[in-house]
C-alpha cells in the first residue's frame, strides 16, 4: 500500500525531493559518530588495522611502512 501511495502520489514529484515529516534524528547521529571517527583519525598517529593473523595486515603494514615512522 505504501509503495502505491509513493508511486501514485510522490514519485518523481516535489514530495519526491523532501518530506517535512521525516525524522533525521538517526542521521545527525551517523554524522556525530563519523565526526568523531574523523576527529580522533586526524588528530592521532594511531591508524586503524588488521588483526595479528589476517592475511591482510602484512599488505597494510606494508603499505604503511615509511608513513610517520613506522
Amino acid at each position: 500500500a505504501q509503495t502505491e501511495d509513493y508511486t501514485a502520489k510522490r514519485y518523481h514529484k516535489a514530495a519526491d525531493n523532501f518530506d517535512p515529516e521525516w525524522d533525521l534524528r538517526g542521521i545527525v547521529q551517523d554524522l556525530c559518530a563519523l565526526y568523531g571517527v574523523g576527529t580522533v583519525l586526524s588528530t592521532n598517529r594511531a591508524w586503524p588495522n588488521y588483526r595479528e593473523g589476517n592475511a591482510f595486515k602484512a599488505i597494510r603494514d606494508k603499505s604503511r611502512a615509511g608513513i610517520d615512522g613506522h
